[in-house]
């Protein structure tokens, strides 16, 4: 009969936390996939799959003007947006939060025209991502 030692459980219990500890790492950098969806509407110049993850009313800056608008607002302003400045290239340039209840996301977009990033501010809001801020600067 083989005798398994106490230093070998301790062993793998250690590698087994170790790989949790990784694994868990490996799932809180990914970018959750509200992100990537505005992201795709973003890259198609899409108010209407932009503005599908917008709650009620939102804090929208485009133009240097300041507002709080509703959904519907929303979509026709970034409408009218993209009519002016069609995004050529996108990308996310920085994404975070405090792990809980709130989180941001900056992409940085080239259009026809300007460079611009835009700051979207989430909250979870019963158990959804929506966005409370929309900020192009």
């Amino acid at each position: 009969m083989m005798r398994i030692s106490k230093q070998d459980n301790i062993k793998k219990l250690m590698k087994y936390v170790f790989s949790l500890t990784v694994v868990s790492m490996l799932f809180s950098f990914q970018i959750p996939k509200v992100y990537s969806n505005i992201l795709e509407g973003l890259k198609k110049n899409d108010s209407k799959a932009v503005v599908k993850y917008f709650g009620s009313t939102v804090n929208l800056s485009l133009n240097g003007q300041d507002r709080i608008s509703t959904k519907f607002q929303s979509e026709l302003i970034l409408n009218n947006f993209f009519k002016e400045y069609p995004i050529n290239t996108i990308k996310i340039v920085s994404n975070g939060g405090n792990g809980q209840s709130t989180s941001y996301v900056v992409y940085g977009i080239k259009t026809i025209k300007e460079n611009f990033q835009i700051v979207v501010k989430f909250m979870e809001i019963k158990g959804e991502t929506t966005v409370v801020e929309f900020k192009m600067y």
